[in-house]
């Protein structure tokens, strides 16, 4: 009998997609049974005997492809706590994340393996490749609630060092849920990654929702311009989701190419249902340049690694250049004053953002947890009132809201922040990660933001 509570986990809700591909790699095309047979392997594996990790910390780096999916999903069925560790980055950069986490295990291939196996034999952390992740019959595996804490991603660190930012098995669900409803993903779609995994943007927006779905993810190891350009052209793919750099690099490879490309390239998009930007602001110069290339006018949206997505422009509907557009739902968006409560229309003040995609924690981190807590006061199914008590989570960043709009419907649209055309990433993420830190900064549109937590 499955509970209502594991019926909330993505590798459980995917099991009523049996046969139909997951995901395409370099590899081949591999099914969402080759997906749970694979997790289920790579779970017996970590376990070693074990009857449950109980949140172990698993840090794993692999190239984006069904490995990647299959050592997440297994991570969790064992009842550990997944670690995404980002491709490219330095040796210093990696020991500080293994050792904040305290990884009991790393998980990598070949091409990580320079790295990460002098830091594992340092420490004495077991190391497991791919190819022994899934060696091993299943066996019986741990019962997971959907309380249990799921991953740690890291921020940026821009002014200090990264903060591990930890979800619940439950706020990955209500993030995935939240974008599912709000852009209309079936079993229908198929989306191409070509994003990192190590944040929310690709492992929520794209993976997540797609797999969530009984979708098709076809994932390229690395962003190359021309390969994504080829998947658009040979009509695989029924959603693209990037952010501003990968748009502009599009554009200048739609430049260099010839005429009769360019002419296949422009009646290629029109069958695309969906594209998507965010993680920095998008210039609006960009986006009018990609609509008249794709016929699209990109879908901005905005979320950080703490809330996953907050705020969206309408699937259908008028997008307001500038705008990151109003609450998606289930997610819960308003202005206050300093005492706490809801300020006028066009008035600056403090942005309030809850529902149940917060963020648990800052991982190992209490004093920072705290310093930024307000809680949720919870009340059966209805939010109660938000009161400064102890154990919840919030973040602050400053802002001057007044410039905030109305759409069409009547709803508040929160603009990205930027200024005119020149580009500047004035965008809520990267004045979060100043503001939450306290750092000064010469500009007057920085603004607290809090974050409250739905517990």
């Amino acid at each position: 009998m499955i509970s209502r509570a594991s019926r909330e986990l993505l590798f459980v809700y995917a099991q009523r997609h049996g046969g139909r591909i997951a995901v395409l790699d370099s590899q081949g095309a591999f099914t969402y049974h080759d997906l749970l047979d694979a997790s289920s392997r790579a779970a017996t594996a970590l376990l070693a005997g074990q009857e449950d990790l109980r949140e172990e910390r698993v840090a794993f780096l692999l190239a984006p492809g069904f490995p990647w999916v299959a050592a997440q999903w297994g991570i969790w069925r064992a009842g550990g706590l997944a670690v995404p560790l980002p491709l490219n980055s330095t040796k210093p950069e990696l020991e500080y994340l293994i050792d904040d986490t305290e990884a009991s295990t790393l998980v990598f291939d070949a091409d990580a393996a320079p790295v990460l196996a002098p830091i594992a034999a340092a420490r004495g952390i077991r190391v497991l490749s791919y190819e022994q992740l899934v060696a091993l019959q299943t066996a019986e595996l741990p019962k997971i609630n959907s309380a249990r804490r799921a991953m740690i991603l890291y921020t940026s660190g821009t002014t200090s060092q990264p903060k591990g930012v930890v979800t619940t098995h439950a706020n990955v669900t209500a993030q995935i849920v939240s974008l599912v409803e709000a852009w209309e993903w079936s079993t229908d779609d198929r989306i191409l990654l070509c994003l990192p995994l190590h944040h929310v943007h690709g492992i929520i927006n794209v993976v997540s929702c797609a797999l969530w779905s009984g979708a098709t993810c076809q994932m390229l190891p690395r962003f190359d311009a021309n390969a994504v350009w080829d998947r658009i052209a040979d009509g695989s793919i029924t959603l693209f989701m990037a952010v501003p750099t990968v748009y502009a690099k599009l554009i200048a490879a739609w430049d260099a190419a010839s005429p009769a490309r360019r002419v296949e390239l422009m009646q290629a998009c029109t069958r695309l249902r969906l594209m998507v930007c965010g993680s920095a602001a998008l210039p609006v110069s960009t986006l009018q340049r990609w609509k008249e290339i794709s016929g699209h006018t990109v879908l901005e949206r905005y979320g950080m690694t703490e809330i996953g997505m907050a705020l969206s422009n309408p699937l259908r509907g008028v997008r307001v250049p500038g705008s990151v557009g109003t609450p998606l739902p289930n997610v819960e968006v308003q202005l206050v004053g300093e005492n706490s409560q809801p300020v006028l229309p066009g008035a600056p003040g403090e942005i309030e953002v809850r529902g149940p995609s917060v963020f648990s924690e800052y991982w190992g981190k209490p004093d920072a947890t705290r310093d930024r807590a307000r809680a949720l006061r919870y009340d059966g199914d209805r939010h109660g009132a938000i009161e400064p008590v102890a154990g919840g989570t919030c973040a602050r960043e400053r802002r001057n809201a007044a410039s905030q709009r109305r759409s069409s419907a009547g709803r508040r649209e929160w603009p990205t922040g930027r200024s005119g055309n020149t580009g500047r990433d004035r965008s809520p993420r990267s004045e979060y990660v100043l503001g939450i830190l306290g750092q000064a900064r010469r500009n007057t549109r920085r603004f607290p933001r809090r974050l409250v937590s739905h517990r």
